[in-house]
Order: structure tokens, then sequence, then C-alpha cells
């Protein structure tokens, strides 16, 4: 499928989806085992919550160090937010549970979002975490843990 939001739909021919089965069968048995299936989507997408996919450092290569005073590329699902409301953004949570909102948002999109890594935040491990109001009135968060910022 080509986003996790995306219906499965094996029935449908203008998309790849499909239902195979990985053995020695006569195509007619194997058709109506298909035929017989009854597709349920399990978990259902909740598209009124921010859902943080990854985070990293923007610059020049892969794996660069998350900095203060750098910027940092968000990416998810439903990660807009309203940037003047200070209830709204991405925060850096550190062990003791203190957070430290981003003050600078040069990009803020649905599915991604760049966010300054505060100037005076120390080295460590943080959570990440978005607050939208993806509905528009309800803010609700998503988070990531194990952020490494360095010196």
């Amino acid at each position: 499928m080509g986003a996790l939001d995306e219906s499965y739909l094996p029935e449908d021919q203008t998309n790849n989806h499909e239902v195979r089965l990985h053995h020695k069968t006569e195509k007619d048995f194997e058709q109506s085992i298909i035929a017989g299936l009854r597709i349920v989507r399990e978990e259902r997408p909740d598209f009124s919550t921010p859902v943080v996919q990854s985070v990293q450092a923007t610059g020049e290569g892969d794996g660069e160090a998350i900095k203060a005073g750098g910027i940092v590329l968000v990416k998810g699902r439903h990660l807009r937010f309203d940037a003047k409301d200070s209830g709204q953004g991405v925060f850096f949570v550190n062990a003791s549970g203190a957070e430290t909102r981003s003050g600078e948002y040069p990009l803020v999109l649905p599915s991604s979002l760049m966010a300054a890594v505060p100037a005076g935040l120390a080295a460590g491990t943080y959570e990440i975490v978005v607050r939208a109001a993806v509905n528009g009135k309800d803010v609700r968060e998503s988070r990531l843990e194990g952020v490494v910022v360095s010196a």
C-alpha cells in the first residue's frame, strides 16, 4: 500500500493489492478460497491525532547529529499545527520531564515539519513531543523517545 491509512482493497483492479496463497494448488481452488475471504482492518487510523515517525537533523548528510541551535526534520502524519499557539508545536522533553518548546518553524506541513532546536538545550537524550489541534479544537500529541541532542 502507498500509505498507512490507505484502504486495502484486493478486489479493486485499479491498484496492486492482492491475496496469494504460497503453496502449490490448482488455480481454481485458490480462487475459491480467495473469493470466500473477508478482509477486515483491525487498526483504524486516528485522523485527529498527530503521529511522529522520525526525527533527524537537517544538513548535508544522513546520520548528522542533532545539535542545539540546529534544525530538525520531523516526519509523520497529521503534524500540521498553529505555530502561534504556545500549546502546540515541537517540544523537547528531558529525562526529568522538563519541556522546552521550539520557537521557530521554517516549515509546517501535514506529513513533515522543520523545527529549530532551542539554542540553550543541553546535550542528552530527549523525547520529542508534537502537539497539534488537527481537528481545529482538541490539542493532541505524539511522542518519539530516544532522540539524542549533542553539544
